[in-house]
């Protein structure tokens, strides 16, 4: 159990193997061991989106990994500004509301560079509802 997000996504620092902290706690089994890779972002432009629902629904964005301090959780981590939707800036508090209004779960895709044209192509072909229309961009 466990998993990661792809090694060539790691700045500088690499890509640690830890046990992950969350695997069966609260559970009647109890805490159980499996991997994860541990890895700070490197810095750059990024994908990020989420297909939903039973691949019913889509949301995607970009935004930028920034060098902001890394501490924090275990796992695959780093800090995404200056967030993007068909180019135009989107307030942080706007994102999360849209998030949160659509139900959408967390572990987001991350990609590195700008493959929303793909990802709306995708959308097209596969008839998946766009949960970006409840975003108000500025």
């Amino acid at each position: 159990m466990g998993g990661g997000g792809p090694l060539y996504l790691a700045n500088k620092a690499g890509v640690k193997w830890v046990n992950h902290p969350m695997i069966g706690r609260g559970t009647d089994q109890g805490p159980i061991y499996g991997t994860i890779s541990d890895l700070v972002f490197q810095v750059g432009s990024v994908s990020v989106f989420r297909i939903s629902n039973n691949a019913k629904s889509i949301f995607y964005l970009n935004a930028k990994v920034e060098d902001i301090n890394p501490n924090g959780f275990t796992g695959c981590r780093g800090w995404l500004t200056d967030f993007r939707m068909n180019s135009k800036q989107i307030a942080l508090n706007d994102l999360l509301s849209a998030i949160m209004m659509n139900g959408i779960e967390h572990h987001f895709v991350l990609v590195p560079g700008d493959i929303c044209k793909c990802l709306k192509e995708l959308e097209f072909w596969t008839g998946m509802k766009n949960l970006n229309s409840s975003l108000i961009c500025k």
